[in-house]
Parts: structure tokens; sequence; C-alpha cells
């Protein structure tokens, strides 16, 4: 198996984590010095560090809904250094009561055995429709 082949794994490996709910699996495919952007200037986005990441974006994230939208993986590229992970929302129901099945792009870089970073786009216009990160 190649490099790419290997990331492609290891990455959806890690989100699946996530997913399941076991946050601790998915933390320990991060790097030390991690960081995870989610673009655009909505309440959720910026730049987070792994602290940042469990004390004020997780956070934010999930007081936003009453039922979390399961991300469900549509496409996987990879290189030696990067995974992009094409995805859709399901199932999501913002606290407003916005049906909420966003469209994802992450580009994940990983070195070695970890993520290194993660950069999520998504359709801002919706997550402010939503009213994401401001509860």
């Amino acid at each position: 198996m190649n490099k790419a082949e290997q990331n492609k794994l290891f990455v959806n490996n890690a989100f699946e984590q996530a997913e399941k709910g076991n946050i601790e699996g998915f933390l320990s495919a991060l790097s030390d010095d991690f960081q995870w952007r989610t673009i655009g200037s909505t309440g959720v986005s910026g730049t987070y560090d792994t602290k940042g990441l469990l004390e004020v974006y997780f956070p934010k994230i999930q007081a936003s809904f009453t039922s979390m939208p399961s991300i469900i993986p549509d496409q996987i590229i990879a290189d030696e250094d990067h995974v992009i992970r094409l995805g859709h929302g399901k199932g999501g129901v913002a606290k407003n009561g916005l049906a909420y099945n966003n469209i994802y792009c992450f580009v994940i870089g990983v070195k070695g055995e970890k993520i290194i970073s993660i950069t999520e786009y998504c359709d801002t216009a919706l997550v402010e429709k939503a009213n994401l990160g401001n509860y």
C-alpha cells in the first residue's frame, strides 16, 4: 500500500472515531502542534489548537444543535502529505429548528503518523442561517 492510501485509511479512521463519539480516539491522531481552521467569519470560524478545539469549538458546535448531523464521506483524495475529504451532512437540526445538512471539504495535512492540520470549508451562509456558535 502506498503512502497516499495509508493516509486515506489513517484519516478516515480518525474521522470515524469522532463520528462515533470517541473523541480520545480522534485526538490521538493529532500532532502536538495541530491546528483546525474553519473558514469564514461566522460564530464558529477561526483557528483552533487542540485545547481550543476541546474548550471552544466543539462546545460551540454541540450547543448549536438539537440533533447533530452525521458527516457522510462522499470522496476521499490523497497524496503523500494531504487528504481531501469531501462529504455532506445528514440528520442535522440546528437549535433554531433549521434542517442543517451542510456540504464539507476538509483539507487535512498529514506528517508521519499524525494529522497536523485540518481546514474545514463549508457553506458559511448556512452556518449563519443556522446561527451556529451563537448560543
